[in-house]
């Protein structure tokens, strides 16, 4: 095995969300920071004789859920963007994705390099909000503070390019 003779790190800042320009922008604007799926594999219990069970190689993969941190803008535009895509899921029946408005979309991070130019790019496909977090507002705070608020989202499956 060759060993990489690449030392940059990956740059904290070096990343940029999009989902879907034309019904969240807003959303995919205010991107403060994102918090990849983790992904999990359970091994498959296989009965043996006197033994309880012996572990087998997995045979599913689990995805925890992708949080995005997001500043909330003064016409809270990107809040109510994805309210109104909750709502959308919940209220109505979700459309297929054929129809102008899909009840999923896929969410693109896009990776830099320490040039900013693009590295890496990973794909959450199928992904619908799951949960908004709540808003703080506090009276104590400076003019320097934002207020963020946190988004969840599921998704079928992602892949790295």
């Amino acid at each position: 095995m060759e060993c990489d003779t690449n030392i940059n790190y990956l740059q904290p800042t070096g990343f940029r969300m999009l989902i879907d320009r034309r019904r969240f922008s807003n959303v995919s604007f205010f991107v403060r920071s994102v918090d990849h799926s983790s992904i999990t594999t359970n091994e498959a219990p296989a009965p043996f004789r006197k033994y309880t069970s012996i572990p087998q190689l997995p045979d599913t993969y689990t995805y925890s859920a992708l949080d995005v941190t997001l500043i909330m803008d003064e016409d809270m535009k990107s809040y109510i963007e994805l309210l109104n895509w909750m709502k959308q899921n919940v209220d109505e029946n979700p459309k297929s994705f054929e129809d102008e408005e899909p009840s999923r979309a896929d969410l693109v991070l896009t990776i830099l390099s320490s040039k900013n130019n693009l590295n890496k790019t990973i794909t959450y496909q199928d992904a619908f909000p799951t949960s908004i977090g709540g808003i703080t507002m506090e009276a104590s705070a400076d003019g320097g503070d934002v207020i963020t608020y946190t988004a969840s989202f599921a998704f079928s499956k992602f892949e790295i390019t």
